[in-house]
């Protein structure tokens, strides 16, 4: 996959440079142009396959457009509901461990109670 000028000048003009430094990327409501194709970069890069999956939710959700943005934000939001509930199960152990009961455990560290169902 060769990138063009255009479709490396697009991300070159996400940049925002303050005080001489890289501050943050902005975003755009461009399409981006083989977006399919990008996500499977990232996920190759990152081994990590949310990028893809956020893609086909933006598409099969009827966007013609797929903005990185977009999809950027559903990976995020996804990596902290992960987080968040590798947490709450992370705290229902060590209750348990620590002599309460299921339920008060289930209460305390405000887990699912279904992604705990097979924990003892």
């Amino acid at each position: 996959m060769c990138m063009g000028e255009k479709d490396i000048q697009f991300f070159v003009d996400k940049r925002k440079i303050r005080d001489g430094e890289l501050d943050h990327m902005t975003g755009s409501d461009q399409e981006l142009r083989h977006a399919k194709e990008v996500f499977e970069l990232m996920k190759a890069l990152t081994h990590d396959n949310q990028f893809e999956k956020s893609y086909n939710a933006n598409v099969l959700a009827g966007k013609e457009n797929v903005r990185m943005c977009d999809v950027l934000t559903d990976v995020k939001a996804q990596g902290r509901k992960q987080g968040i509930q590798e947490h709450a199960i992370l705290m229902y152990k060590k209750c348990r461990a620590s002599g309460m009961s299921k339920e008060e455990a289930i209460q305390f560290s405000e887990v699912d109670p279904k992604l705990v169902a097979d924990l003892k």
